[in-house]
């Protein structure tokens, strides 16, 4: 269907084979319109950042979900009752998804820590060792760290971390802004000016031990 007058975008629903997201788009005319009709896409393209949650999809069977994901852990599978049980037994590991037209952005994520060293979200990920990141420590410090090929600890505070216990964290980049914030409250923030970092995906990360995560949402900066 065409936009009603006066109205100047309209959403449409994309119904795809195992499609992991389970999307609709908003398409915006680009002469004025009038009255109601059919509309055909001949092409379809997307860029900048994302209004999303990635999640298993309700009534799933097949992987393709998880499989767009990089996979940088000892074990992620689809057996779990979350979506995203990581391991890594050793050093530190990161999931990640997205592109460089990710720029500023929020993402936030429930993450549920079992016996972990440290857990955390990252943000503008590039690489397994380029990212900002918001990590919980088994040593009860909450750190934003960015990691590009060695580790800077940009804000650190005192928190009691719980075994089994899920908590909601939440990432911002915004410019050379980034900031942290633990079941809805701020604790971090930290400038970056100058950083390479500038875009790139979202991630989870595990460092020696196990994760759970049912789903990870990501939408532009300040909203």
């Amino acid at each position: 269907m065409l936009p009603r007058p006066g109205q100047d975008q309209f959403r449409v629903g994309l119904a795809i084979d195992d499609d992991p997201f389970g999307r609709d788009v908003a398409i915006s005319p680009s002469l004025p319109v009038a009255g109601e009709g059919a509309v055909s896409i001949d092409t379809l393209t997307w860029d900048g950042v994302p209004t999303v949650t990635f999640a298993r999809p309700e009534g799933a069977t097949g992987e393709l979900w998880r499989r767009a994901w990089i996979d940088g852990v000892d074990h992620f599978e689809a057996r779990w009752f979350e979506a995203f049980r990581l391991s890594k037994n050793e050093g530190r590991g990161i999931i990640s998804q997205g592109t460089r037209d990710w720029d500023d952005y929020r993402a936030e994520a429930t993450i549920t820590p079992y016996l972990a060293k440290q857990i955390g979200l990252a943000a503008r990920v590039q690489g397994l060792r380029r990212y900002y990141a918001l990590l919980l420590g088994a040593d009860n410090v909450a750190r934003l760290v960015k990691m590009d090929d060695t580790e800077t600890v940009l804000a650190e505070t005192p928190f009691q971390r719980e075994v089994f216990v899920p908590y909601t964290l939440t990432i911002e980049v915004d410019g050379d802004h980034v900031t942290g914030s633990i079941n809805g409250s701020t604790v971090l923030a930290a400038s970056d000016p100058g950083s390479r970092l500038t875009a790139g995906g979202v991630g989870l990360v595990i460092e020696e031990g196990t994760l759970g995560c049912d789903a990870v949402s990501v939408s532009p900066a300040g909203k």
